[in-house]
C-alpha cells in the first residue's frame, strides 16, 4: 500500500503549517520586544557604578594619606604612594589612572594614563581632598576611561543577542515537537488511514488515536474486520460453506483485511521526537565545550607532567575515545533492547559522568567523568540514529536524518553560547551540573516518547564484518576513511581545542568563546538544508566532500600570521561551511551501506572516524606545545588540503579503473 499522494497530505497539513508559522511569529515578535527593552536598559547603570567605585577608591586613598600627614609626614615627601597607586591599578582593570595633586594643581604622584590633562573629556574623574585640621593639602584623583565603559557596555548587548537567539531556537524545537505530536502526526495518520480504507485496505489502524476522527475510523475498521471474520467462520462451517465460500473468495480478491492477530498500527512520525531528544543530549554535552580546556588547566594532576595544551587536550580525547570504544556495543545493544532503553541508559550514564566532572577533585577524576559521558553519548547517539533511519520505514528515512542533523546544528548554535554565559556568572563547574540536569530531562522525555520495539533477531543484520564485504565494498571503505577521518579529526582539533585556547590567549572570557563557537551551528542551520538539496540535485558526493575539506583548510591558513578574534570567526565559519557541504554526502554514503545490508562495515568506518576525532585534540595539543598556535593552524590547514586532494585523487583513480562510484 502506497502512502497518500503529496497533494492530499498538503491539503491536510497546510493549516498545521500556518499554525506553526503563526506561533513562531508571535514568539519572535514577543522576543524582539523584550530584547529591545532589555537592550535599552543594558549598561545604563554601568557608568554611575564605575564612577561610584572610583569615588570610593579616591576616598580610601585620601584617608590613608590624611593619616600619614596627621602623623607629621611632610605632604611633599610621602613615601610608598606610587607603589600603592600601582597596586590599585593592577587590581582594578576598570580604573585608568590615580593621581595625587597639590593644592596648586601640581601632580606629585601619578599611576596609569597620562592623557587625562590633554583629553579630559575622555575620562570620568572622581576626587577626594586630603584635609587635616581644616588645612587642605591636596587631593587624590581617580579616573575611568569612557572608552572602557563603552566597551563594557557592548558585553551586555552581545549577551542579550545570544540569549535572544538561543531562546528562539529552543522555543522552535519545543513548538515543533508539540505541533507534530498533537497536530501534524495525527492528521497524517488520519489521511493515510482514510486513503487505505478508500483503496480497500482494512489491515491497518491508527496508533494511539487522540483525535475523535481517528477513533471513529478505528471503530469502522474493527467492525469491517469483525464482519469479515464472521464470513470466514461461515465459510469454515460445512453446512454453509457452499454459500459463504464464494463470498469470502471475492472479498479476499478485492480487499485486504486483518487476517490474524488484529490490524497493525500505522507507524507514528518519529522525526520530531528524534529531533528534540538529539537536541537535548547534544546540548547537555556541548554546554561545557567552550570552557573545558580552561577548566582542565585549573585542576591539579599530581605525578603528571604535561605541557599546558596537552593538559587541556586529554579530557577532550577521553570523551571522544569513550564514544569510539562504546559505539560498536551501543549499536548492537540498541538493536536488541530498543531505542527507549538504549537512550535511557545513555542519558543516565551521561548525567552521572557530567555530575562527576562537576565534582571532580582532581584532573584524573575529570578524565574518568569525561570517558563515562562519552559512553553515554554513544548510547544516545545510536538510539536517535536508529529512530531517524529505521530500515522498517524507509519512506521516512530522509526526513528523519534531516531532522537529526538539524537538531545537532541547533544544539551547536545554542549550547556553547549559553554555556559561556553561565560559566562567567556561576563558574566552570556549574556547566557540568546544568548538563547533567538536561540529560536527566532528556531521559524523562525519552521514557514517554521513544518506542520500546527492538529489532527482530531473525531480521537483524549481521554484526560481523566479513572478508567478502571488504572485497565487495572496498571502494566505499577507502573513500569513506579518506573523507570521514580527516573531517572528524579537524573538527575536534580546531573547534574543541584550537579555538578555545586561541581565544583565551586573546583574553576572551567564556561568554566570548561561546559566542564565537555558536557561529558553527548557525552556519549549519542556514547552509545544511541548502547543501543537502544541492547534493541531491548534483547526485555527486565526492566533489562536495572535497570542497568542504578545502574550505576548512583555507579558513585556517590566515591564522598562521597570528590570531585575532576576527580570524578565529573566519576559521569557524569556514569549518561550518565545509561540514555543511560534507554532511549530506555522508548521509548518502550511509544509505548505500544500509541498502546493501552491511551495517557491520558502516560501524567499522564510524569507529575509525571517532578514533580519528579522539586523536585530533591530542595531535593539536602536542603541536601547540611544540610550535605554538600559529604554526599549528598552518599544519592543520595543510593536512586538510592534502586530505581533500588525496580523496579526490583516490576517487578519480578508483573510478577510472573500476567505473564510476557515485553514492
Amino acid at each position: 500500500m502506497k502512502p497518500p499522494p503529496p497533494h492530499q497530505l498538503l491539503l491536510f497539513t497546510w493549516p498545521v503549517r500556518r499554525l506553526l508559522l503563526f506561533a513562531l511569529a508571535v514568539i519572535v515578535l514577543a522576543q524582539l520586544a523584550i530584547s529591545a527593552f532589555a537592550w535599552q536598559l543594558a549598561g545604563t547603570d554601568l557608568a554611575p557604578e564605575l564612577q561610584r567605585k572610583a569615588q570610593l577608591a579616591a576616598a580610601s586613598q585620601s584617608r590613608i594619606l590624611t593619616r600619614a600627614v596627621a602623623r607629621g609626614v611632610p605632604f611633599e615627601r610621602l613615601e610608598g604612594v606610587a607603589e600603592s597607586f600601582d597596586d590599585m591599578l593592577s587590581e582594578n582593570q576598570d580604573i585608568a589612572y590615580v593621581l595625587l595633586k597639590a593644592v596648586d594643581g601640581k601632580v606629585l604622584y601619578r599611576s596609569g594614563a597620562g592623557t587625562e590633562v590633554i583629553e579630559p573629556e575622555r575620562f570620568l574623574d572622581s576626587s577626594a581632598a586630603i584635609v587635616h585640621r581644616y588645612v587642605e593639602y591636596g587631593a587624590v584623583h581617580v579616573g575611568v576611561d569612557r572608552r572602557f565603559i563603552a566597551s563594557r557596555m557592548e558585553q551586555p548587548h552581545a549577551d542579550l543577542g545570544v540569549l535572544a537567539l538561543a531562546s528562539l531556537l529552543i522555543a522552535f524545537e519545543i513548538l515543533l515537537l508539540l505541533v507534530t505530536l498533537h497536530c501534524s502526526a495525527p492528521l497524517r495518520q488520519i489521511v493515510e488511514l482514510m486513503t487505505r480504507m478508500a483503496a480497500g485496505d482494512f489491515s491497518r489502524r491508527a496508533a494511539a488515536p487522540a483525535q475523535p476522527l481517528a477513533a471513529d475510523l478505528n471503530r469502522i475498521e474493527a467492525r469491517i474486520n469483525h464482519a469479515y471474520r464472521d464470513v470466514a467462520r461461515l465459510a469454515a462451517d460445512p453446512g454453509r460453506r457452499a454459500l459463504a465460500a464464494p463470498v469470502l473468495q471475492r472479498l479476499r480478491a478485492t480487499y485486504r483485511f486483518a487476517e490474524a492477530g488484529g490490524a497493525r498500527e500505522l507507524a507514528l512520525e518519529r522525526s520530531a521526537i528524534v529531533r528534540i531528544l538529539t537536541f537535548l543530549f547534544m546540548g547537555a554535552e556541548m554546554l561545557s565545550r567552550p570552557i573545558l580546556p580552561l577548566y582542565a588547566g585549573e585542576l591539579a594532576a599530581p605525578g603528571l607532567s604535561l605541557a599546558g595544551p596537552m593538559h587541556a587536550a586529554l579530557p577532550l580525547s577521553a570523551f571522544l575515545l569513550g564514544v569510539a570504544l562504546s559505539m560498536p556495543f551501543a549499536a548492537r545493544w540498541s538493536e536488541q533492547a530498543g531505542a527507549r532503553w538504549s537512550y535511557l541508559a545513555g542519558a543516565l550514564a551521561s548525567a552521572a559522568g557530567l555530575a562527576f566532572c562537576a565534582l571532580a577533585p582532581a584532573y584524573f577524576a575529570l578524565l574518568l567523568g569525561r570517558a563515562l559521558t562519552g559512553a553515554g553519548y554513544a548510547l544516545m547517539l545510536t538510539a536517535c540514529q536508529g529512530q531517524a533511519a529505521d530500515p522498517g520505514e524507509r519512506s521516512t528515512d530522509i526526513k528523519g536524518m534531516a531532522m537529526f542533523v538539524g537538531a545537532i546544528m541547533a544544539a551547536e548554535a545554542c549550547a556553547p553560547a549559553l554555556g559561556g554565559l553561565l560559566a562567567e556568572r556561576f563558574g566552570y563547574r556549574s556547566l557540568f551540573g546544568a548538563g547533567a540536569c538536561v540529560a536527566l530531562a532528556a531521559a524523562a522525555l525519552a521514557a514517554l516518547l521513544l518506542s520500546t520495539r527492538a529489532c527482530d533477531p531473525a531480521n537483524a543484520p549481521s554484526a560481523r564484518l566479513r572478508l567478502a564485504d571488504l572485497r565487495r565494498h572496498h571502494r566505499f571503505l577507502t573513500l569513506s576513511l579518506l573523507a570521514g577521518v580527516p573531517a572528524r579529526f579537524l573538527y575536534s582539533a580546531v573547534l574543541m581545542l584550537l579555538v578555545p585556547l586561541m581565544l583565551s590567549e586573546l583574553v576572551h572570557g567564556g561568554a566570548a568563546i561561546g559566542r564565537h563557537m555558536m557561529l558553527y551551528g548557525l552556519v549549519g542551520i542556514v547552509l545544511a538544508p541548502l547543501c543537502a538539496h544541492l547534493a541531491a540535485r548534483l547526485d555527486r558526493a565526492a566533489p562536495l566532500i572535497a570542497v568542504g575539506g578545502m574550505l576548512t583548510g583555507a579558513g585556517l591558513l590566515p591564522l598562521m600570521h597570528g590570531a585575532t578574534g576576527e580570524l578565529a570567526m573566519f576559521a569557524i565559519v569556514a569549518l561550518g561551511v565545509g561540514q555543511s557541504l560534507s554532511i549530506p554526502a555522508w548521509v548518502a554514503w550511509d544509505a548505500v551501506t544500509q541498502e546493501a545490508q552491511i551495517p557491520a562495515l558502516l560501524r567499522t568506518v564510524r569507529l575509525l572516524e571517532w578514533l580519528g576525532a579522539a586523536a585530533g585534540p591530542l595531535v593539536a595539543g602536542a603541536l601547540i606545545a611544540a610550535y605554538g598556535l600559529p604554526r599549528t593552524a598552518l599544519v592543520l590547514a595543510v593536512c586538510a588540503l592534502a586530505a581533500s586532494l588525496l580523496f579526490l585523487y583516490a576517487n578519480w583513480h578508483i573510478s577510472r579503473r573500476m567505473g564510476a562510484y557515485t553514492p
